[in-house]
């Protein structure tokens, strides 16, 4: 057999297994098989680039075991009078906007602390409560009314896992349809306060194909991409102010570390359970240096995961900040992994010898990641918006869109 008939085989056979692995990957990827994958580089990038400065626009206020311990709490419980004060001395202090991590659905054992609250809640006018917009079995969860007709806004805290467990994003609504047909829309925790924070009004635009308006057109708005936030971590929780909640109920508080900012309440005790993998956490294991030097490590407190407070404060973060990071889907998708393809035939000319083709190999690999994960900022936009008109409104209801549906869709 000839040189050139040789040659002729090898190239035909090249181009062969080249669409084979192509098509195959494309598949793959539009199908969802390699979205684990996809999500652990995505994670491998957070910790690669590791913590980045916040805002500082945010505090947490945590409750914690040193203010399990310093305000006696008892029954498992927080008590509803000291999270009045708490209240109290967060907006004498300047506090912006209030965010209480916690649903509170059921009446004290103390009636006369509920009415407290309630005054304090009302008298503050900064306080948005959080709500479940659709637990599996029992549908919603919202707070008292008493608490709802003070708060200045609520936000749903329910959050959707990806398929290992790992919270890496939140929706921004969800729709609940209406006795009259129409459909209320509700906004997550997070958006909530991010919209209170900067004075938006509740009106949206869902005209545009790859991102949503939230405010009027004659004043603030956030530009919002579609279809959910997919949270930009900024470390862990220290990532944040953190003032203990004991601090908070006693007014041992600095000024500069309230006045003006958003303020997050809510537990990071490890008996109530509100924890998330992130990310960033599923690397960082806080206690394994210690683990050599003694037969057991108790995780403690927070562990080493992070509390749901924290990732709400992320996503706050992330969105005041219109720092997202946005998945490249479709057809970008194909002709990236066709370009890339055809970059592999290199490796298939006799000419190249193994170095070059090993620093292509490395260059196209480096090339695959940037591209991959690309962070793109949508900044603000003072483009013109109107209302969800009726039509529009009907033809969500048609789409049978119901509370833990996503109702931002393509």
């Amino acid at each position: 057999m000839t040189g050139k008939k040789l040659l002729r085989i090898q190239i035909i056979a090249t181009l062969l297994c080249t669409v084979l692995v192509t098509g195959a990957v494309s598949l793959s990827y539009q199908g969802g098989i390699l979205s684990r994958f996809d999500n652990f580089l995505f994670d491998l990038k957070v910790n690669w680039r590791g913590p980045v400065p916040t805002s500082d626009r945010i505090t947490l206020v945590l409750m914690d075991e040193e203010s399990a311990v310093s305000l006696k709490r008892y029954r498992g419980q927080w008590s509803r009078r000291k999270l009045a004060a708490a209240l109290e001395n967060l907006c004498g202090a300047g506090a912006a906007v209030i965010g209480l991590d916690m649903v509170m659905s059921a009446p004290d054992l103390e009636p006369e602390s509920d009415l407290i609250l309630a005054d304090v809640i009302s008298a503050c006018n900064n306080v948005v409560l959080a709500r479940v917009s659709a637990a599996q079995g029992v549908g919603e969860i919202n707070p008292l009314a008493k608490f709802q007709a003070g708060m200045i806004g609520d936000g749903f805290i329910d959050v959707p896992l990806d398929e290992d467990g790992i919270l890496r994003r939140i929706r921004f609504l969800n729709a609940k349809p209406m006795p009259d047909g129409g459909l209320q829309l509700l906004p997550a925790f997070a958006l909530e306060l991010a919209r209170v924070f900067l004075d938006l009004d509740f009106d949206f635009d869902f005209s545009s194909e790859d991102h949503f308006l939230l405010g009027r057109a004659d004043g603030n708005h956030l530009r919002l991409p579609y279809p959910d936030l997919l949270i930009n971590y900024y470390g862990d929780y220290t990532a944040f102010k953190v003032v203990s909640f004991a601090d908070a109920v006693n007014n041992r508080l600095k000024p500069e570390d309230i006045k003006g900012r958003v303020i997050l309440v809510g537990s990071s005790l490890s008996s109530q359970k509100d924890f998330f993998t992130t990310p960033f956490s599923r690397f960082h294991q806080g206690d394994d240096e210690l683990a050599e030097h003694f037969g057991a490590v108790e995780k403690g407190i927070l562990g080493s995961d992070e509390p749901g407070v924290a990732c709400h404060a992320h996503a706050v973060e992330t969105i005041l900040n219109q720092a997202f990071i946005r998945h490249i889907h479709g057809g970008p998708v194909v002709w990236l992994t066709i370009g890339f393809a055809l970059l592999g035939l290199l490796f298939y000319l006799p000419r190249i010898g193994m170095l070059i083709e090993i620093a292509i190999l490395f260059l196209v690999l480096a090339a695959m990641v940037v591209v991959s994960h690309q962070q793109v900022s949508i900044e603000s936009s003072t483009d013109s918006f109107c209302l969800l008109s009726n039509v529009a409104i009907k033809e969500l209801a048609a789409a049978n869109i119901f509370p833990g549906d996503l109702l931002l869709k393509n």
